[in-house]
């Protein structure tokens, strides 16, 4: 991870990393200390010092992969949890240095050691890795000789640390943190090394856990429920602790319950650093026993509380605000007030798609009177680090920092650079401004950094290019207009100037339909209308409307008819599989591949059968859907249309 930027970030919530720290801490030594929970003169006395300070740390490893797997990670409490976890860990270590040099009877050979090991890490160490970074070519592979020799060198790493008086563990997490982050270095040893750690040592390792667990060790009951006891105290004090920080920070209590569960999350270090202890003969097996149980109850209630209590599609509010947390602000291309600044979130994965999302800015006819804010996204999944990030990219900053940056991902800054120089070369040079951003995520939570820019930034349309692998469903998550864009095969981008999205609109409609799509028929038959009204007469603008009769087979093979010179397709996003019948269902069983995502037409017209693929598709999804879906339950009363924007500078206007 980047240690930099992580401890740059947690500076603001240093808050949950010390006091629910403190707070478990204090709790458990005090409780230990009272006769009634007084532990065995059969261990050391030292030990209630330790469980403590092992049960109260957070440790950051664990929070991030539990938060990885509850798909939480790039939520707004998930990047809470992480930074508060991180100083957590920073208190921790220093703590452990401090004491271990108090106690050590050779403090002056200890510190001198972890000074020289700690200087050979970060003057010798992160210099040589910087230089293996910056010497593999954009896009290549690290050698696997640099591959190896980083391998041998974290073991190597820790038996010096053990050898010179400190814990194995300090070597290879100082490795971490001075090893640069992202590709191409630190994404090819994860991919190295990821299966045979995953999927081959961890489970030999629980297995020896489980086999090393010895119920039949228990000799008192009384001992077992005063050890559980005691740490379940620890826990609702930092709950507790967690909630009255959270209100310092003007967060609802509700989220700062959240905070606290996530903090009290344990996993393999909590069972790792009692293993240790039991190698040590400091425990026995009955302690042993407990204090896994311990870990084992914490993470199957913590879990499934948090899956219950906190839904990240929701924006923590302030405990004085005045909506409700149900509260939806729509923000979508019809409430978007005409002749004003219109901001739009264009998201790329990788730079073939650069071209046809310029394209698709330039036909949106940005003039003085409507100039564009485009806020563009590059999306990379979260490979060869352990938090995700959502970064404005600075391409004239040469502070070092970004220079590393500009040297991790170059693809965001070639990205960046040709979004920039087109506008800025072109007739748009004036009315459209771009902002970029790096967003690194895993590709089933990219959604929220995404649709928590295009809430902040008051965004009402939102395109994103179509990727199979990227199954984040922004169209179900944002209370925007969502366009998906399918551009496989075409030569979007390389049309005359003078490029529309009204060049040619067909409308199919069906007489035969159901009742409950009268009102999106009503809705539809409005904005056509609107649109002729504001269009009609204008020579660039021609609009057929063709009526469909004999079912949707017969829809089908009059789109496939309609096949012409079109620059672009658009088409609403509607699934009504439940529809069609087994023969049409059959027939055009081609078409339905990704149908959850583009729709029943999206697909269709984003596959190969119509125009070859050479013709771009973009599915249009309005967060009109999720307002629908909230009225059923909370009322119309609650829902409001926010016109407030942002100006080219990305400040708030009223």
């Amino acid at each position: 991870m980047e240690a930099l930027a992580n401890l740059k970030n947690a500076k603001r919530t240093w808050r949950f990393g010390i006091f629910p720290l403190f707070a478990n801490f204090i709790s458990i030594s005090f409780l230990f200390t009272l006769p009634l929970f007084k532990l065995s003169q059969n261990y050391p006395p030292f030990l209630p010092l330790v469980l403590s300070v092992t049960t109260s740390v957070c440790a950051f490893p664990v929070i991030s992969d539990n938060l990885l797997e509850l798909n939480l990670i790039t939520s707004e409490l998930g990047q809470i949890a992480l930074s508060a976890s991180i100083v957590s860990e920073v208190v921790h270590w220093a703590y452990i240095t401090i004491s271990t040099v108090a106690l050590s009877p050779t403090w002056m050979y200890f510190t001198t050691s972890y000074l020289a090991f700690l200087c050979f890490a970060i003057f010798l160490l992160r210099p040589a890795m910087y230089t293996i970074a910056k010497n593999t070519p954009a896009g290549g592979h690290v050698k696997r000789s640099y591959v190896v020799l980083i391998q041998i060198g974290v073991l190597a790493a820790g038996v010096l640390t053990d050898l010179l008086g400190l814990t194995f563990l300090q070597g290879p997490y100082l490795v971490g943190l001075v090893m640069p982050h992202g590709p191409p270095l630190a994404t090819t040893i994860v991919d190295k090394t990821e299966l045979i750690i995953s999927h081959f040592l961890e489970p030999l390792y629980f297995c020896y856990i489980g086999l090393s667990v010895d119920v039949f060790a228990f000799q008192s009951w009384s001992r077992i429920l005063k050890l559980q006891f005691v740490m379940f105290v620890g826990y609702v004090c930092r709950v507790l602790v967690s909630t009255l920080v959270a209100l310092s920070y003007d967060l609802r209590p509700k989220h700062g319950v959240i905070l606290g569960l996530m903090l009290n999350i344990k996993g393999f270090i909590e069972v790792f650093i009692f293993t240790q202890l039991r190698a040590l003969k400091i425990i026995d097996d009955e302690m042993f026993t407990n204090l896994v149980f311990c870990v084992v109850e914490t993470a199957a209630i913590t879990s499934p509380l948090i899956e219950t209590l906190y839904k990240p599609h929701k924006r923590l509010a302030s405990i004085n605000s005045k909506k409700d947390e149900n509260t939806i602000i729509i923000r979508t291309i019809q409430n978007t007030q005409r002749n004003a600044e219109l901001c739009v979130v264009s998201c790329v994965h990788k730079e073939s798609e650069v071209r046809g999302m310029i394209a698709i800015l330039e036909a949106l006819n940005p003039t003085h009177a409507n100039p564009i804010v485009a806020f563009v996204i590059h999306l990379i999944e979260l490979r060869g680090q352990s938090t995700p990030m959502l970064r404005r990219v600075n391409l004239q900053n040469r502070k070092p920092w970004s220079i590393n940056f500009h040297l991790n991902y170059p693809s965001t800054t070639k990205i960046a650079r040709a979004f920039e120089n087109i506008f800025h070369n072109s007739r748009h040079s004036d009315v459209v401004t771009v902002i970029p951003y790096l967003n690194i995520a895993p590709y089933k939570s990219m959604h929220h950094s995404v649709c928590n820019l295009a809430h902040d930034m008051s965004v009402p349309l939102i395109i994103v290019p179509f990727s199979p692998c990227d199954r984040s469903h922004h169209e179900n998550h944002a209370a925007s207009t969502v366009g998906i864009l399918v551009d496989r095969h075409s030569r979007l981008g390389l049309a005359s100037p003078a490029y529309s999205f009204q060049k040619e609109e067909e409308q199919c409609s069906e007489d035969e339909h159901d009742e409950d799509d009268d009102e999106e028929r009503m809705m539809d038959d409005w904005m056509v209308e609107e649109f002729m009204a504001k269009k009609f007469g204008n020579g660039q603008v021609v609009y057929h409307e063709i009526s469909v009769e004999g079912g949707t087979e017969k829809v089908f093979e009059m789109i496939k008819c309609l096949e012409g010179n079109y620059d672009l397709v658009m088409v609403g996003r509607k699934n009504k599989l439940e529809m069609l019948n087994d023969d049409v269902e059959g027939a055009f069983s081609n078409f339905f591949e990704n149908a959850e995502m583009l729709g029943l037409f999206g697909d269709m017209l984003s596959s190969t059968e119509f125009c070859n693929g050479m013709v771009p598709v973009l599915v249009v999804h309005s967060g009109e859907n999720k307002v629908k879906q909230q009225q059923r339950r909370v009322g119309n009363n609650q829902l409001y249309v926010k016109q407030s924007r942002v100006n080219s500078r990305g400040r708030w206007l009223s």
